[in-house]
């Protein structure tokens, strides 16, 4: 029999993969961790400072949304940050 009982010291006591799960989803730096990423995916590049501000109301909406992925992914499609388009580079610089 396998114990999946653990104590992770940023998150506390769990004895379950559903308490993990629910330590998950209420640590605000979990929220912040799958906005960060879902945004550097989609877009091809670490977030800019004048890209911080989106990612807060993304995180945001998300949260008031309880989580909800196709949310999530439906605000960062018409977010300033998707829609913005940066001048054009050589590969060769």
């Amino acid at each position: 029999m396998i114990d999946p009982s653990a104590n992770a010291a940023d998150l506390g006591e769990f004895a379950s993969a559903r308490d993990l799960a629910e330590l998950l989803f209420d640590d605000p730096r979990v929220t912040a961790c799958v906005i960060k990423n879902f945004v550097r995916g989609s877009l091809g590049h670490i977030e800019r400072l004048g890209e911080i501000d989106v990612l807060d109301n993304l995180e945001a909406d998300f949260v008031a949304n309880d989580h909800r992925l196709q949310h999530l992914l439906v605000e960062l499609a018409v977010s300033p940050v998707f829609r913005a388009v940066g001048a054009p580079r050589s590969r060769f610089s």
